[in-house]
């Protein structure tokens, strides 16, 4: 939780924050992948707004998962039903030769 405060003050203002909480309906995953999206953009040297976290749950997920590979997709849909998985499972699961997609979606923030 460290990278989310700053001098000892919260990251994310009030106004983003409530933007955030709104939309997410308190669900927690939802709530992460905004939590990333905030951070994603401060990386690009742009300070985040509400209006960037105006957008609904599907389009959020589709955001973060746009830069996943086929193999990352399809080994990502392959164990997506499963409840905990490792390296060798995913791989298997996902019926591919190695390990290389599941070790960079596992290691994935």
């Amino acid at each position: 939780m460290g990278r989310l405060v700053q001098g000892g003050q919260p990251l994310i203002g009030g106004d983003v924050r409530a933007a955030i909480t709104a939309r997410s309906h308190g669900l927690p995953l939802h709530l992460d992948l905004a939590v990333s999206r905030f951070l994603e953009i401060r990386r690009t040297g742009r300070t985040p707004t509400p209006a960037d976290f105006d957008s609904t749950f599907p389009a959020l997920l589709a955001r973060t998962l746009s830069d996943l590979t086929s193999e990352e997709r399809h080994l990502l849909r392959s164990v997506a039903l499963l409840d905990a998985f490792d390296l060798d499972l995913a791989t298997q699961t996902a019926g591919l030769t190695h390990q290389a997609p599941a070790r960079r979606l596992a290691e994935r923030p």
